[in-house]
């Protein structure tokens, strides 16, 4: 009787055994899917956390997260809302279908401009735009992204996106781009 006694004991610390292991591959692939962002989080969380006493795994922190992410987008989302991320990796939440906050919009101005004026100061407008192509301008000015190679010497921070393809195809900075290139036309007609 005893060592019947003593096998389902065995047995059963091997099932416990076994079933850490697999909470821990889980646990070990949940945190291998996370974003910088969701890490950042999570660490701020868990020091949060150790504040206040209370006992938090990374992979605990990172699933509640989500689960807040997904409640969040829902409710957000019911008010005509969308989650997105910022070209340093943040997440905000903006109107679908709407024009930008205009603070988005003069400080995406601020980046175009600045970044036009360093290219006018190798080139000219029509060089950059290849005769006045707005498409050109767009993409010259890497405003979705620079589907040309580098030039040489050349900083390459200088030709990242200033946009996200989801914020640049939506048509909400438009009327920026619109206007900074026509600035820029009319000069070039002014100064010639």
């Amino acid at each position: 009787m005893s060592n019947n006694r003593a096998a389902k004991e065995l047995k059963r610390k091997r099932k416990k055994v076994s079933q850490a292991k697999e909470a821990a591959s889980k646990d070990n692939q949940l945190l291998m899917s996370a974003t910088k962002e969701e890490l950042k989080t999570v660490n701020w969380l868990m020091g949060r956390a150790e504040e206040d006493g209370v006992k938090l795994t990374k992979a605990k922190a990172l699933f509640h997260l989500r689960q807040q992410r997904k409640t969040n987008d829902l409710e957000f989302g019911a008010l005509g809302y969308e989650r997105t991320l910022n070209n340093e990796g943040i997440a905000k939440f903006s109107r679908l279908n709407d024009a930008g906050s205009s603070a988005d919009k003069e400080e995406f101005r601020d980046k175009l401009k600045a970044r036009l004026n360093r290219r006018l100061e190798t080139q000219s407008f029509d060089e950059l735009t290849v005769g006045g192509s707005k498409l050109r301008f767009d993409m010259a000015l890497a405003i979705d992204e620079y589907p040309f190679e580098i030039p040489e010497g050349e900083d390459e921070s200088d030709y990242e996106a200033l946009l996200t393809n989801q914020e640049y195809m939506s048509g909400a900075y438009d009327d920026v781009i619109d206007e900074v290139f026509a600035e820029a036309q009319q000069q070039t007609i002014a100064d010639d």
